[in-house]
């Protein structure tokens, strides 16, 4: 939205707002099939709901509801990396182990399992 309204500028909020909608929605329509069609099981709207919205809500109450007031109060606000509070060089660090760790089942994960389906070139 940032760089639209730059871009646009004399342009109505309402057609940036639905311009803006549209292209993150062709954007992330491919991904978001590609993982529902990996799902399998009678469960798989759930499970594809859950791991579409929990992240977002886990986000809120992790970040926004308990690490920010800390980060308020000065707790592990020092300088770290590149400037950012050592909080954030924390947390990023926290991920990028988690990443790490589970990188090979990630990987698994992904992998078209129907032996009918055709392989991409």
């Amino acid at each position: 939205m940032v760089i639209l309204r730059g871009v646009f500028t004399s342009t109505d909020p309402t057609v940036l707002l639905a311009t803006g909608v549209t292209i993150v929605g062709i954007l992330i329509a491919p991904p978001l099939y590609r993982a529902f069609r990996i799902l399998t099981g009678k469960q798989r709207w759930l499970v594809f709901a859950s791991m579409f919205f929990l992240p977002k809500q886990l986000f809120s109450i992790v970040v926004l509801d308990m690490a920010n007031p800390l980060l308020k109060q000065g707790i592990l606000s020092g300088q770290g990396v590149l400037g950012a509070p050592v909080m954030v060089n924390a947390w990023t660090g926290l991920w990028v182990l988690v990443l790490s760790v589970s990188w090979k089942r990630l990987l698994q994960t992904f992998v078209v399992k129907d032996p009918t389906a055709t392989v991409p070139q």
